[in-house]
């Protein structure tokens, strides 16, 4: 079921966005798949609690300095998508990361907003199917986008 996933995972140097509902395995994911790449750096933010927020949001993403840090690798684990804001502090990090030279690994819970998902250059989306097993969608947005107005 992930052998998509775990490929896009290791091989894709860009910004991925893994989502889907609470319990459909997002970090369970990140786990199995352990990027190896030494160059990475993983934050836990349901357990960080920045802030008093277990998400990283705009609330408490002043509370990183993700940008500046050494590792070429972001996981971001437990961040809050669904601001339908242009001017969301977690939007405009995701679009400043590929300035700066970082990948970005992004968990979030699903949102309906499909313009976030331009953001991206790869998406896992992870899902229960009728019989309430999990399932995994692996596909790249549309490459024919302009982000800069998002």
């Amino acid at each position: 079921m992930y052998k998509q996933a775990t490929e896009l995972m290791l091989n894709f140097k860009d910004r991925i966005l893994i989502k889907g509902e609470e319990d459909t395995g997002k970090s369970t994911l990140l786990t199995e798949i352990r990027i190896s790449d030494s160059d990475s750096r993983y934050y836990n933010f349901k357990t960080l609690n920045s802030a008093g927020y277990n998400r990283l949001c705009d609330e408490n993403i002043d509370n990183f300095d993700f940008l500046n840090t050494p590792e070429k690798t972001l996981i971001l684990d437990g961040v809050r998508l669904c601001e339908k804001k242009m001017t969301s502090k977690v939007i405009r990090l995701i679009k400043q990361a590929r300035k700066y030279h970082k990948r970005l690994v992004v968990v979030a819970d699903s949102c309906e907003s499909e313009f976030i998902e331009l953001l991206f250059d790869g998406v896992i989306a992870l899902s229960f199917n009728s019989d309430r097993e999990r399932s995994c969608n692996v596909y790249t947005p549309s490459r024919h986008r302009n982000t800069d107005n998002i």
